[in-house]
């Protein structure tokens, strides 16, 4: 009797044991064992290696694929839009060039000698009446330019008279084919950077005529010198975007018989929305400012040229 009580004993105790040891296996995480390799692990069945029943205690952030995301470029270079002319001759020289109109007339242009391989913008110059500056005003329109990064070209007047606004209207498409149909051909140019300059009748013809018609083609600006009225046209082709880029710069002296004129130009171009610098000297007469028209034109250029 007294053994069966102590097997009895030892049974409970035993059992106690057993209980006390599986209450200690719950309260310890349960090891997961890593599965060997074969046709049926993680890795073939397209799970990452290692990757079983239990979760890591914290999971990688997935939101950038596991990359840093790269900032922003504050301001980036805008990228040039070029023509992808080619051909050209480097350096000075003269071309001939006949409009769809059957305008004909001739240009000179100066190109640097890295032209090639640089993009450079454009500063067409445009005659007073006559024409004498269209030779004699070259070179200075070239290096004023050059200091822009521009190629200085000037252009004279498809007439008999040399004035720009004498039949302006085609003499406005004869530039704007002139620019589109041969410069921008034999050139590798930035066609965001066109820039037009004007003395005397020349400004006469880019605010009175080629601006309102072909002018936001270019969407770039325009230094007028001793000239440049109002609008002559019916109407102002192009829309916002046009106005707002489009700078304009006019330089006058006091007793230039033409002020009247200027005044009446930057008056129109400010209530349309167009970017309006100007410089009215208290002296001088019809284009005659300190410095030349070098001065005039290298002070203006730099207010319209980015």
């Amino acid at each position: 009797m007294l053994r069966v009580q102590k097997q009895g004993i030892l049974l409970i105790a035993l059992l106690g044991a057993g209980f006390s040891s599986c209450g200690a296996d719950q309260a310890k995480p349960r090891r997961t064992a890593i599965a060997k390799p074969g046709p049926q692990s993680g890795a073939s069945q397209g799970r990452p290696p290692g990757s079983g029943d239990t979760l890591p205690d914290t999971l990688p952030d997935t939101s950038t694929n596991g990359t840093v995301p790269t900032p922003p470029i504050a301001n980036p270079t805008p990228i040039p839009q070029t023509s992808g002319g080619s051909g050209g001759a480097l350096g000075d020289s003269e071309g001939s060039f006949t409009a769809s109109n059957g305008k004909s007339s001739t240009y000179k242009i100066s190109v640097p000698a890295d032209a090639r391989e640089k993009i450079y913008g454009l500063n067409v110059y445009l005659h007073g009446d006559g024409g004498g500056d269209y030779k004699w005003f070259f070179k200075d329109n070239a290096n004023i330019a050059l200091t822009k990064n521009l190629i200085g070209v000037t252009v004279i007047a498809p007439n008999v008279g040399r004035q720009w606004y004498r039949n302006g209207e085609a003499n406005a498409l004869f530039v704007h084919e002139l620019i589109q149909n041969e410069i921008l051909k034999k050139y590798n140019l930035d066609k965001t950077r066109i820039y037009f300059a004007g003395t005397s009748g020349g400004s006469q013809f880019l605010t009175g005529q080629f601006i309102p018609i072909y002018g936001f083609h270019y969407n770039s600006g325009a230094v007028l010198m001793c000239g440049g009225p109002a609008n002559w046209q019916d109407s102002l082709a192009g829309g916002d975007e046009f106005v707002k880029k489009f700078k304009l710069a006019w330089i006058a002296t006091r007793f230039d018989f033409l002020l009247p004129q200027v005044e009446k130009g930057i008056a129109y171009y400010k209530s349309k929305g167009f970017q309006v610098e100007s410089e009215i000297f208290p002296t001088g007469n019809h284009c005659s400012f300190k410095g030349g028209l070098e001065a005039a034109l290298s002070q203006m250029l730099a207010k319209v040229a980015d």
